[in-house]
């Protein structure tokens, strides 16, 4: 038998041992080589193989019995335009556009909302004025950009706004690391200052950003959440920030946990902060939806 280089010894033998019960030898030398690429992908931060890369025909895989379309409850899934998931990264994905597709179907959050104060805060600045207002009135938008491109003060003007429509709006405040929701909380105190606000509006303003985790609540040891779809957030709007660094498995569990109603602004550079693990949602969301001729 081949050695698995490459792949993790313990996720290697769990591998091995699967298809020992369901392959003959023949079988496991030919699919063992893509497992082991599929997973260097993952390692690399992608989510699947394209099996172009392996020089690999796909009606040859699509034989195989452990390895079934995008309809199918296999172990791997293929897609026609031939590129190969582990079956939980693609539901990942599919989760992600699903609810990506539920948002586009949603014009406003409220048509009458009153942005009309934001023409003195962005009246030398036209496209963060479009950006406010669109970020306002629509379920889900994304605000990207490069240090001192204005993201934090756009932020705190959005929140402004949805106070003033509607003082008892509860919103989230939320980032990858402990690190970069203390940033975030920082920088909306600063740039807090830059209001006129009553007593009253800074009581209700949210200052204090959350770990996503933490406000997910986790089961360990399991990778699941409390939060989830059956057990949303208590929220009428959410605001993430450096959502570049948030990996797909993260992501689509955020998605799940985002009640029927309540909006979403993801905030991030796509040029930073990659995530870790496999998979970058917010770069896909940045080239597909707001990028359509990205390459």
């Amino acid at each position: 038998m081949k050695e698995t280089t490459g792949i993790k010894p313990k996720l290697a033998s769990q591998i091995l041992e699967f298809f020992k019960r369901h392959k003959t030898q023949a079988e496991l030398d030919d699919t063992l080589p893509i497992l082991e690429s599929l997973y260097n992908k993952l390692l690399e931060g992608h989510s699947s193989l394209n099996l172009s890369e392996v020089g690999k025909e796909i009606e040859i895989l699509k034989e195989n019995d452990l390895v079934g379309g995008p309809e199918e409850i296999k172990p791997l899934i293929l897609t026609s335009s031939g590129d190969l998931y582990f079956k939980r990264y693609f539901d990942y994905e599919i989760s992600i556009a699903k609810k990506l597709r539920e948002w586009s179907t949603i014009s406003d959050q409220d048509p009458i909302m009153d942005c009309s104060h934001l023409d003195n805060l962005f009246s030398n600045d036209a496209d963060q004025l479009k950006a406010a207002k669109l970020s306002i009135k629509n379920k889900f938008s994304v605000i990207t950009g490069g240090p001192g491109t204005g993201k934090t003060f756009l932020v705190v003007s959005i929140l402004h706004a949805l106070l003033q429509n509607n003082p008892k709006i509860k919103i989230l405040l939320a980032a990858p690391t402990g690190k970069a929701a203390q940033r975030m909380t920082e920088s909306i105190l600063l740039n807090l200052k830059r209001f006129d606000l009553r007593d009253e509006e800074k009581r209700r303003f949210p200052k204090e950003a959350s770990t996503i985790h933490r406000l997910l609540q986790p089961l360990p040891p399991s990778i699941h959440f409390q939060k989830n779809q059956r057990n949303p957030l208590d929220a009428d709007f959410l605001i993430i920030d450096e959502a570049s660094m948030i990996d797909l498995p993260l992501m689509a569990k955020l998605f799940r946990s985002i009640p029927n109603g309540c909006g979403l602004i993801l905030v991030g550079d796509v040029d930073q902060l990659a995530p870790v693990e496999a998979g970058a949602p917010f770069a896909s969301i940045v080239r597909h939806f707001l990028q359509p001729d990205h390459p």
